[in-house]
């Protein structure tokens, strides 16, 4: 590989979520209590490293998705994300609202209509 791969030419910004909130706003991740977290999976099946955007004190935050799990059988399933360069971590309640995976082939440029 030549060249400079973060050349500003060629990294383009991914668009932050689009379309209507769920309920006329759109929610911040809601933390879930640390009794609540469990233990990893013992064969690390719900590890990961997938890139989302979580909401946040009102606003969407680029971040990472490292472990996913469902704590009891009748409760939601759990992410643990990290955000703001891996300064903020907490496990949250994974909601269409709140927290929304990059595809893998996202686009290259931002949505029409999409704000920084």
């Amino acid at each position: 590989m030549t060249g400079n791969i973060f050349d500003e030419r060629t990294v383009q910004p991914l668009p932050e979520p689009a379309g209507p909130p769920p309920t006329g706003r759109w929610p911040d991740a809601t933390v879930v209590p640390a009794e609540l977290t469990g233990l990893p999976a013992p064969d690390n099946a719900g590890r990961c490293r997938d890139l989302a955007w979580i909401r946040n004190g009102g606003q969407w935050n680029s971040g990472i998705v490292t472990e996913r799990h469902r704590p009891g059988p009748d409760l939601p399933t759990i992410a643990h994300v990290r955000w703001g360069e891996d300064r903020q971590a907490a496990w949250i309640v994974e909601t269409p609202a709140a927290l929304h995976p990059v595809p893998p082939e996202a686009p290259d440029t931002p949505a029409a209509g999409a704000t920084r």
